[in-house]
């Protein structure tokens, strides 16, 4: 056995420790690719969600307003300009942009009021080349649904008093919420809703029953008339023109009194005599300059597909045993009873008793300016946007369906 010198055993070591750092040099290239690359790959990823997510919610919005069987599809071409405006145009770059209503995949699966959208795009590597990897795909996936969104069935706009205020009341909207952009005062009501809400103060004494939702502070709402067909209809195209119909002044006719549509300038007043008959609005639209006062003792008012446009004046519905008006199911004034202008600014009071077979008052009330007082019964189709909303003892408001006509909900992402 042959014994080695101090520096022939160094001489034999010599350049055992090169392999080594290369190998460490590898490692370290190594990990910096991954971090690298794969915080690129996480980068572009986020991006693509973001397009994603933006892309099926503007598809989504689209889905009201298709027809038919169209061709290309409106809401795949939406889709893409939006997912376009944001950086991922199909085609386009190695992008893919799927679109696909009803969603293919996941919880939303067959639903026609969903819209998914995929993005992939297949981008380039940078230091993971030196381990053959000259590209990598990143893909990013939303579903956006209209579907069981809830809306506000209640809205008061006063921002520095009660918007809401409810006394010895019944409200019965489990499938909406009530919102008030100021303060929400309570007493001694069963108030049965998905949401309350109210953007300053709760004054909610004691004596309140809440079933489902109880009164919580939240952001306040803007106006709504633009997302209502038949509101921003009537915004833009007010019945303010054509000759005027003369106003009646109706007391104690016992074979009733039929009102046609058109305008009135001067107030209309139907008063009770000792033997008066019911009053029938035809179908249509009423532009009432002056208001109209409906007074106690008229036995039914009837009105099937009305809507009163109030451009001034006062009006009240008095004391009648019977008040069925129904706004129109369809048409440009869809689901608007009572549209109040600017001009609108007196308050608005519907007291009245027995309800009859087409439900009371059914369809939107929208007076932005005025306050509405309730001693009475709303319901169907409801939808209330008053300055102020008063319910009184006794009044009774319920909404049986969560569906509106000409009701436009915002999208919302579900996956």
């Amino acid at each position: 056995m042959q014994i080695l010198s101090d520096e022939d055993e160094r001489m034999h070591r010599r350049g055992q420790a090169l392999p080594l750092i290369a190998l460490a040099l590898f490692t370290l290239i190594g990990l910096g690719a991954l971090a690298v690359d794969v915080g690129y790959w996480r980068y572009e990823q986020r991006v693509e969600q973001a397009a994603a997510d933006s892309a099926a919610m503007a598809g989504a919005d689209e889905i009201p307003y298709v027809t038919g069987t169209a061709s290309p599809n409106p809401i795949t071409v939406i889709a893409n300009r939006d997912a376009a405006t944001n950086g991922f145009t199909n085609g386009s770059n190695n992008v893919t942009v799927t679109v696909n209503n009803p969603p293919l995949t996941g919880p939303n699966a067959g639903s026609t009021s969903a819209v998914e959208v995929i993005i992939t795009k297949s981008g380039p590597t940078f230091l993971s080349k030196i381990f053959g990897r000259t590209s990598q795909q990143v893909g990013a996936r939303a579903v956006a649904s209209r579907q069981n969104l809830v809306r506000n069935c209640i809205i008061g706009l006063d921002t520095s008093g009660n918007a809401i205020n409810f006394n010895s009341s019944t409200v019965n909207i489990p499938e909406c919420g009530i919102m008030s952009n100021g303060s929400y005062l309570s007493n001694s009501s069963t108030v049965t809703a998905s949401s309350i809400g109210y953007a300053t103060t709760n004054g909610n004494p004691s004596g309140n029953t809440y079933p489902k939702a109880q009164p919580a502070q939240a952001a306040p709402v803007s106006d709504p008339c633009p997302t209502i067909s038949g509101c921003a209809y009537l915004k833009a195209n007010p019945p303010t023109s054509g000759n005027c119909i003369a106003s009646p002044t109706y007391t104690d006719n016992s074979a009733g009194l039929t009102l046609s549509p058109g305008r009135y300038c001067a107030q209309i007043i139907i008063n009770a005599g000792t033997s008066p008959g019911p009053v029938t609005f035809s179908a249509g639209v009423y532009d009432l300059e002056s208001g109209m006062n409906i007074n106690s003792g008229i036995p039914e008012v009837d009105g099937n597909g009305v809507t009163f446009y109030l451009n001034g004046g006062s009006v009240n519905f008095d004391g009648t045993a019977k008040m069925n008006l129904v706004a129109p199911s369809t048409g440009n004034t869809a689901g608007i009873l009572l549209f109040g202008t600017s001009n609108f600014t007196a308050s608005l009071n519907i007291n009245h008793g027995a309800t009859g077979p087409q439900g009371a008052f059914a369809g939107a009330i929208y007076i932005p300016n005025s306050t509405l007082i309730v001693d009475g019964v709303l319901s169907t189709w409801l939808l209330v946007v008053a300055h102020d909303v008063v319910l009184n003892s006794d009044s009774s408001v319920s909404d049986s369906t969560n569906s509106f006509p000409g009701l436009t909900l915002p999208a919302a992402l579900v996956e």
